[in-house]
């Protein structure tokens, strides 16, 4: 989880490699409708939930479709935390940033296991 959020808030921020605003050109622009872009940003989104996933599922024994679930929840949250944290200025340092949201992540998928999750709703 660490790399993936890292590799995120690096992502955002950009100006590191000299390439600040790219994740704007991508995420909110209306070249995002476009099919060839698009479709490698799915792919892209999909090996990186497919990553998560595996993790969630070993450390917890939940089921792989219940894991993508936890995934695409711990994935998305990341996304957009990090593109709030830069549209503010960054008002944390990013390894910070990262940190906290680490904590936040992985405190909460460490509750979630075949053990102790709620039985499904009967009905």
């Amino acid at each position: 989880m660490h790399n993936v959020l890292t590799g995120y808030f690096d992502f955002i921020d950009g100006e590191d490699r000299g390439d600040a605003g790219v994740f704007r050109l991508i995420f909110e622009s209306d070249l995002s409708n476009e099919p060839a872009v698009r479709a490698r940003t799915d792919r892209i989104n999909a090996s990186i939930t497919a990553a998560v996933a595996d993790t969630v599922a070993g450390d917890t024994g939940l089921s792989r479709k219940e894991a993508e679930l936890l995934a695409q929840a711990l994935t998305g949250s990341a996304q957009v935390v990090a593109r709030w944290w830069i549209g503010s200025g960054r008002p944390v340092s990013k390894s910070e940033a990262v940190t906290l949201m680490e904590a936040l992540l992985l405190g909460a998928a460490s509750h979630t296991s075949r053990s102790n999750a709620p039985a499904p709703a009967v009905g």
